[in-house]
């Protein structure tokens, strides 16, 4: 509670104008499960200057409280306590929904190159924002994404509903769901990769054996969705030129020919 007033001190002294306003601001706390959140009684308080003194907090404090949520809504991604990301799964559906009809009509025009242009800039752009931050949710949540794609893509191509996935895929030239996921994770590691630990054995093993990167080891689900983990895991099978090499528009289409026809599926088992 001291630090909140602490930051508030800094942010007054250095910018004059920036202040938090507690009428908008909220606060959440994050565990695996409810039994790691604090008590609902527990209040986080914004102190004000006379509240605080050399002594401590004032006995007959009268400063305002931030609301605790579940979830809360950070530059267009939902998050909530318990990093399940459903919320904000449940909230892309919704969107992606609307344009299945609008799909249907762009169909009619008969123009493969206008309907791919349009996906990327209706469908894709909403599948992929953040998709490094909740790309890793369970596949009770991901694959209600995924099923939508699959609608969008067969009313683009005016397909049937039973019209293999695969193919969908391929005939528009588009990642599915989670190779677009993958995609995103070996680009980010192709920009962090200094900070990949590569471990070098004294033993003579197999080759491509000896010289692997460390991976995170940890028992809890949750940190086995998130992107730290799943890239550790990732960067021992993804070809080396793509996380050595300088990213170009070139260098990107080899990677998403290369996603095309690998499977990654065991990766999220």
């Amino acid at each position: 509670m001291v630090v909140i007033y602490h930051i508030q001190m800094v942010v007054k002294k250095n910018h004059h104008i920036l202040t938090l306003n507690h009428k908008k601001s909220v606060y959440i706390t994050f565990s695996p499960n409810k039994a790691g959140l604090p008590p609902p009684s527990r209040k986080l308080r914004i102190h004000l200057p006379q509240c605080i003194s050399t002594e401590g907090i004032s006995s007959v404090c009268q400063c305002p409280t931030l609301e605790n949520v579940h979830k809360a809504k950070y530059l267009g991604v939902w998050i909530d306590q318990h990093l399940k990301w459903d919320c904000h799964i449940a909230d892309m559906c919704q969107r992606l929904r609307f344009l299945v009809y609008k799909f249907y009509k762009i169909n009619k025009l008969n123009n493969l190159h206008i309907t791919r242009l349009v996906y990327f800039a209706y469908a894709q752009s909403i599948l992929q924002y953040g998709i490094g931050a909740w790309g890793g949710a369970l596949d009770t949540h991901f694959n209600r994404i995924w099923v939508i794609q699959k609608h969008i893509l067969r009313a683009a191509l005016g397909r049937p509903r039973r019209y293999p996935s695969r193919d969908l895929c391929k005939e528009l030239n588009v990642l599915p769901l989670r190779k677009l996921y993958i995609k995103n994770l070996i680009l980010y590691i192709n920009v962090n990769r200094n900070s990949f630990i590569l471990r070098r054995s004294n033993y003579n093993l197999r080759p491509n054996s000896s010289n692997t990167f460390e991976t995170t080891r940890t028992d809890l689900n949750v940190c086995r969705r998130q992107i730290g983990f799943i890239c550790d895991k990732l960067v021992n099978h993804v070809p080396e030129k793509f996380i050595t090499k300088k990213i170009t528009n070139k260098v990107v289409r080899e990677l998403e020919d290369w996603l095309m026809d690998f499977d990654f599926q065991n990766m999220f088992n």
